[in-house]
């Protein structure tokens, strides 16, 4: 289900809040990383960030009796989309042991650039 308002927000303000506290969730994520670094190997801290989200998930689901939210009609896909994002996270906290949190934040947020580009020439989306 689409969140179609939020508090009397809607549309692009909507979005807008959305990706602001994507952000700030992202930066928390990576500064923890940073932090746990010189302790712990990045396939620790991976697997620890998986193993939070999956009880979180899982809580979720239970909680709200909403079990259909985790099948699938495309698991080889959806297994590549886990294989793919967990070797991104590993290189993203392995980026973070080796050098200063800014410069691997820059090196993320290029993303933002490439992914229009991605999406048009892969997805045939339009992007204006």
């Amino acid at each position: 289900m689409i969140v179609e308002s939020w508090k009397g927000l809607s549309g692009p303000v909507l979005g807008g809040v959305i990706a602001l506290a994507s952000f700030a969730c992202f930066a928390v994520m990576q500064a923890c990383g940073k932090m746990l670094s010189p302790a712990y190997h990045p396939l620790e801290l991976v697997f620890w960030r998986h193993a939070l989200s999956v009880v979180a998930m899982v809580g979720y689901v239970l909680i709200r009796r909403r079990v259909y939210l985790l099948k699938t009609t495309k698991p080889v896909w959806m297994g590549l989309r886990a294989l793919v994002g967990t070797g991104c996270l590993l290189a993203t906290f392995a980026a973070n042991a080796v050098q200063p949190l800014a410069q691997t934040s820059i090196l993320l947020f290029t993303s933002t650039f490439l992914t229009p580009v991605l999406a048009a020439l892969f997805l045939k989306e339009p992007v204006g």
